[in-house]
């Protein structure tokens, strides 16, 4: 039989990102099925190592879809499990959550603009713990016995044992409040750390508060470690390790880049970028909004347009990637490069680290990079919101804003 057919064939059935299919792949041409046995072309697609052209080999016809979408599956980093359906009797969203353990049905403390809220399953219903108005952080110490609750502008301490019960008598401990961070600690006999800012028309203060896990419930005991000032500008905060606090500033590139660093141990505070760096001078842009930094090996600094990689001397590492969030493809270099213009509404509005994988929380997606090898490995369809603080923590808690449903990222067992 001649090839010649064969090879015409082919060169139909090429694939290019502009060209998406309107209804299902057909089947290939007997010219093509009698020359080659479908066993060779799932051989060809098993040691196919890349997920784009694993998706066009999805596309091609039936008979390769099943392998195909097979080999997709294996790559999958995470997926989505339902921990808590919206319920009209929350009245509002919810607006934060914790998840207390990782059994099979995790008992879930979510707040919600008129008040916090417990379920044990997605089946059951949930119940009211407490009603109070604007809550709109939750952190749990277990071992402590404390629950913090940032409602309004004040921060709230609660035993979480009484909260349970239905039975807590919230204690105000922190007033005029705009952020609050906390450092769970490592080891057995180390404390607890807690950041507060505390804002008014005129200044910013940072309050850093040790609580060991003997302390008084209420929060009474927390012994203060550390204040300092801090600029107006600042709209979030973060530990990056025990010592080292991130403040996240407003403006962006126009003050300090958009991120101060404190040392508690010498109350020193620096930028995280340095302005002199030439690497940064592409990136001095006024709309380019800091989202938040993750300490690795090195500082991983986000934005709502990017993500890279600098010293702890605040310079660029040379030749050092970056991950953007925006893109297209240059055909004449065949490199990803930045693009401001195009496709400017989707930006990254949160972002969580696990591991090696990075989570970019966009507005129609939650985009999965593996910071080793900088690839986007993965892409969650839907918008989330992000519900719990930025940490490493094991699961990362979402707010689906279609269903209004709460959602944990649960990683495959085999990738981590």
């Amino acid at each position: 039989m001649p090839l010649l057919p064969f090879a015409t064939h082919i060169a139909q059935l090429k694939w290019s990102p502009s060209r998406r299919p309107l209804a299902a792949p057909p089947s290939l041409p007997p010219t093509i099925t009698e020359q080659l046995s479908i066993e060779i072309y799932e051989l060809i697609i098993d040691n196919i190592d890349d997920t784009r052209t694993l998706l066009a080999c999805s596309l091609v016809c039936r008979s390769w879809a099943p392998r195909s979408r097979c080999r997709l599956s294996e790559r999958m980093v995470c997926r989505t499990v339902p921990l808590v359906r919206y319920d009209t009797t929350f009245g509002f969203p919810i607006t934060c959550a914790a998840v207390l353990d990782d059994a099979d049905t995790p008992d879930i403390i979510f707040g919600s603009k008129n008040g916090i809220y417990r379920t044990v399953s997605i089946n059951h219903t949930a119940s009211r713990l407490l009603r109070i108005q604007d809550v709109s952080q939750i952190e749990v110490l277990p071992d402590a016995d404390l629950v913090l609750c940032l409602a309004g502008s004040s921060v709230l301490t609660l035993s979480l044992a009484a909260l349970l019960a239905s039975s807590a008598h919230p204690t105000q401990i922190w007033r005029r409040v705009a952020c609050l961070a906390v450092r769970r600690s490592a080891a057995v006999a180390e404390p607890h750390r807690v950041c507060v800012l505390e804002t008014s028309s005129l200044s910013a203060t940072l309050k850093v508060y040790d609580v060991n896990v003997n302390n008084n419930p209420t929060g009474q005991g927390a012994a203060a470690a550390f204040t300092q000032d801090t600029p107006l500008e600042t709209i979030a905060i973060r530990f990056l390790s025990r010592t080292e606090i991130l403040a996240t500033l407003k403006k962006g590139f126009a003050v300090q880049k958009g991120f101060e660093i404190t040392d508690l141990s010498t109350s020193h505070t620096r930028a995280l970028l340095d302005s002199r760096d030439p690497t940064y001078q592409a990136l001095s842009v006024k709309n380019c909004k800091p989202i938040t930094v993750f300490r690795v090996s090195h500082y991983l600094a986000c934005y709502d347009k990017l993500a890279f990689f600098i010293g702890h001397d605040g310079k660029g590492l040379e030749n050092g990637p970056a991950l953007k969030w925006i893109q297209i493809l240059n055909s004449e270099s065949r490199t990803w490069k930045l693009c401001f213009l195009i496709l400017k509404h989707v930006l990254v509005t949160h972002a969580a680290l696990h591991d090696r994988y990075l989570f970019a929380f966009c507005s129609n997606c939650v985009e999965v990079w593996n910071i080793v090898t900088f690839e986007r490995v993965q892409r969650i369809i839907g918008p989330y919101d992000r519900l719990n603080t930025e940490g490493e923590e094991e699961k990362i808690t979402g707010l689906s804003l279609l269903s209004g449903d709460i959602q944990q990222i649960s990683f495959m067992d085999s990738e981590m």
